[in-house]
């Protein structure tokens, strides 16, 4: 990880520890205002993010939110112009505005366990919808934006509501 200024820059793998916590934008704790995650991250089990609504959370590549894990964000939280994965199977909770994909071909994975109170948009490319799990979810359609793909995964049983149009479905 370097240090730019305000700015953490991970590159390569990324894991945040059962109990671990990184707060980004805390006004009581300003250097750290944005952090850019470069490769594969994991949010694991008993741990959380907290993004204020000052600071930047961005990734590249494979962003995962295990069951149990939390990530409320009330500032930027977006992808990259590449092909990017936003894995939630725990909580992810955003108070302002939409979570962009941004370019590329994206995937956002929901699984059966995930908590959602976030919209999203999948930006230019192909972007995939993919419902996994072999319990029982439900996914509100009105909260997707930019999304061609659906595709469900596993055994589980999936409720939709707030129709959407895909033109891939799987």
């Amino acid at each position: 990880a370097t240090l730019d200024g305000g700015t953490i820059h991970v590159s390569g793998v990324t894991s945040l520890r059962v109990g671990g916590r990184l707060i980004v934008g805390d006004a009581s704790s300003p250097g750290i205002a944005q952090v850019h995650l470069g490769g594969p991250t994991t949010v694991e089990t008993g741990s959380s993010i907290l993004q204020n609504e000052t600071g930047v959370l961005s990734f590249a590549g494979t962003f995962r939110i295990d069951a149990g894990a939390t990530v409320t964000t009330t500032g930027d939280f977006n992808g990259q112009d590449t092909d990017d994965s936003l894995i939630v199977h725990g909580t992810l909770t955003s108070g302002i505005g939409r979570i962009s994909l941004a370019g590329g071909d994206d995937i956002l994975t929901v699984g059966d366990t995930a908590i959602l109170s976030a919209s999203f948009g999948g930006g230019d490319g192909v972007d995939t919808l993919i419902l996994n799990g072999t319990g029982v979810g439900t996914f509100d359609m009105g909260k997707l934006s930019e999304f061609e793909g659906l595709v469900k995964e596993v055994s589980g049983t999936w409720g939709l509501v707030n129709g959407a149009t895909f033109r891939r479905l799987t």
